[in-house]
């Protein structure tokens, strides 16, 4: 059982950093004014193909090489909760820029719905999953 736990907290390591190939995004994203570009995405041609630049800085099928899912029962609550608050982040607003760059709103996602789950969801609230 032991052996199983280093190799799935391998994996755990190897799914993190194939995720952070979607961190310039995010980094990118966080400063968007949300409010600004849902009045103006789908009209503004140039906006849209900004926001395809800022999506195509995430190659999203390397991102999704390892299922960290199928790891899951093998890692610790409180790894698995960073895990899982890191990757949930990351892909948000990667989606959120691929939803701006085809011209649609924010009207699909909730940043501070998102926020609030990641919140929850790390060892510091104490409710982990």
């Amino acid at each position: 059982m032991f052996e199983k736990r280093i190799i799935a907290s391998e994996m755990l390591w190897k799914a993190t950093i194939l995720v952070s190939g979607g961190r310039r995004v995010s980094e990118m994203m966080f400063r968007v004014k949300a409010e600004i570009v849902d009045k103006n995405v789908d009209k503004d041609e140039k906006l849209q193909l900004f926001f395809k630049f800022i999506a195509g800085q995430a190659d999203t099928e390397k991102m999704s090489e390892v299922n960290a899912e199928l790891i899951r029962p093998f890692v610790t609550k409180s790894a698995w909760s960073y895990y899982e608050a890191y990757q949930t982040i990351i892909w948000h607003f990667i989606a959120q820029a691929t939803l701006y760059e085809k011209g649609l709103g924010n009207k699909f996602l909730n940043t501070e719905q998102m926020i609030q789950v990641v919140k929850n969801s790390t060892p510091a609230s104490g409710r982990l999953y």
